[in-house]
């Protein structure tokens, strides 16, 4: 038993930062694929903690575990499926009292789980405080507050791992069909405990905290402005793949051209015309214009990530 491999889920809502905890704790260990007989990818990685392997399963994001999607099926294929010793479910700190209803449902479903709550950083630049020992002691589950990306709370989360009391051959407590347990008059008491559990755990010192990204949204999602925003932006990546990409492409070339020509200054003529002859062939333009596009896009989502523009 002692060189047994603990195999976890991780489950949680789309874009609650559920692939940078697996990212963060798996590092390289990692390797993807598809789920048997679904085109639906799947990760799964590998770690070590205080001399315990553990296993991890990058689950597609899902809302519910009443399945409408091939992701969402396959997230609730393998809860049902028993063959895991524990679940993580990843929670978005600013949005805490949306992902309860998941881990509600997962509630029903198994007892080995543990709430990781993502994003407290966030949380905290809104003003939004969290009591995690009362959450925990509302769901009658561990709970941990971490900020994946920036690496805060990930000992406390191995820890919590490490110290999980799993339980050998623990039985789920439903049936298999997922949609006789929670049908939509449970789903609907889901919500409202979840509701009550939010008003209980969560204050929000700035009450109008998510105004600026109302007003960003109502902007967005306008049917007078929205289309016209969209197509402006559709624009821009346009310009940037056909003609915009071409300006920092030239000065990189240009500066390729320039040491390589210092470089090999005191080489014979022809060896140096052979280099210029290489730097200005047609196969090296598109390779410098690809990793100039590579470093925009790059760069797009890093701005993305660190400012939540989108």
């Amino acid at each position: 038993m002692e060189n047994k491999t603990i195999k976890i889920g991780l489950v949680g809502n789309p874009n609650v930062g559920k692939s940078t905890v697996f990212n963060t704790l798996t590092g390289m260990k990692q390797h993807t694929g598809n789920w048997t007989g679904k085109t639906v990818t799947n990760a799964v990685g590998t770690f070590e903690y205080e001399g315990k392997e553990y296993e991890l399963v990058d689950l597609p994001g899902t809302y519910s575990l009443i399945s409408h999607s091939a992701e969402e099926e396959v997230t609730r294929d393998f809860v049902l499926s028993n063959d895991y010793d524990f679940i993580i479910v990843v929670c978005d700190a600013v949005c805490l009292e949306r992902n309860l209803n998941l881990v509600l449902q997962l509630k029903k479903v198994t007892s080995n789980v543990i709430v990781c709550v993502n994003l407290i950083d966030e949380a905290r630049k809104k003003r939004i405080i969290i009591n995690f020992s009362k959450l925990e002691k509302e769901l009658d589950l561990p709970v941990i507050g971490i900020s994946a990306r920036n690496e805060e709370g990930l000992d406390e989360l191995l820890k919590l791992i490490d110290e999980y009391n799993i339980k050998e051959n623990c039985e789920n407590n439903v049936s298999k069909n997922i949609e006789e347990v929670i049908s939509i008059q449970v789903e609907d008491k889901i919500i409202k405990e979840a509701e009550k559990i939010a008003q209980k755990t969560i204050q929000f010192e700035k009450k109008d905290y998510a105004s600026k990204d109302r007003k960003i949204d109502k902007i967005l999602t306008n049917k007078i402005t929205g289309i016209p925003i969209m197509l402006l932006m559709l624009g821009v990546i346009l310009w940037l793949t056909i003609q915009g990409a071409n300006y920092p492409s030239q000065i990189l070339f240009n500066a390729l051209f320039s040491y390589f020509s210092t470089a090999f200054s005191s080489i014979t003529t022809s060896i140096t015309g052979m280099i210029n002859e290489i730097l200005h062939a047609s196969k090296i333009a598109p390779i410098i214009i690809m990793i100039t596009m590579i470093t925009i896009v790059r760069f797009c989502f890093a701005s993305n990530n660190t400012f939540n523009f989108l």
